[in-house]
């Protein structure tokens, strides 16, 4: 009989998270995922680019009972976007995740989302043009203990400079790192 953690690794994999790497059948970054959220204290808990879900449906497992849910995503910048909105509205309907929407540029829109967020993952634009206004506000509105993660860091593309932004926040803040799982990085804020 599989557990909780794992049942909510297969939502992910059947939601087509992005990621699991469906060639090598690995899931080790949803379950890096799943731990994570698991770890954050209780309180409010936001995915900002979460496109179709698969990884919203996997974390939101270890959230249960422990906070609002926030879906921060500009469904406009991808494409097929009313398809990909749609495909995200109904995994959360199959798995009964109540979650608020928030549409528009993480950026524009943070301030709809509570301060004092406990888990955060970021997975929204990676260029040059997002990845560092969203370094710039979502780490100001977690909670301290509270957990951010990244995704794509270290992803060998020219237009994906996740972790070069994150580590020069990195060396300024010198958050608690918790580990590097395939291209996911998390940190624990300080309790200061």
């Amino acid at each position: 009989m599989k557990n909780k953690r794992d049942d909510a690794v297969s939502r992910g994999i059947q939601a087509q998270a992005m990621l699991y790497d469906h060639n090598r059948k690995d899931a080790a970054q949803l379950y890096f995922l799943y731990d994570l959220a698991l770890l954050a204290p209780s309180g409010p808990a936001v995915e900002v680019g979460v496109y179709r879900g698969g990884s919203v449906v996997t974390w939101a497992v270890a959230r249960e009972g422990r906070g609002d849910l926030y879906a921060v995503d500009d469904w406009s910048l991808k494409n097929k976007p009313a398809q990909n909105r749609a495909a995200f509205v109904r995994n959360m309907g199959l798995y009964n995740i109540e979650i608020e929407i928030v549409d528009g540029k993480s950026w524009d829109v943070a301030y709809q989302v509570p301060d004092g967020l406990c888990f955060c993952f970021i997975d929204g634009d990676h260029s040059y043009y997002g990845i560092p206004r969203d370094v710039a506000i979502w780490p100001d509105k977690i909670a301290p203990g509270g957990i951010i993660a990244f995704h794509d860091y270290g992803v060998p593309n020219p237009f994906v400079v996740v972790k070069c932004i994150v580590d020069a926040w990195d060396r300024k803040y010198k958050w608690e790192h918790l580990g590097t799982t395939g291209s996911t990085i998390a940190f624990r804020k300080p309790v200061r």
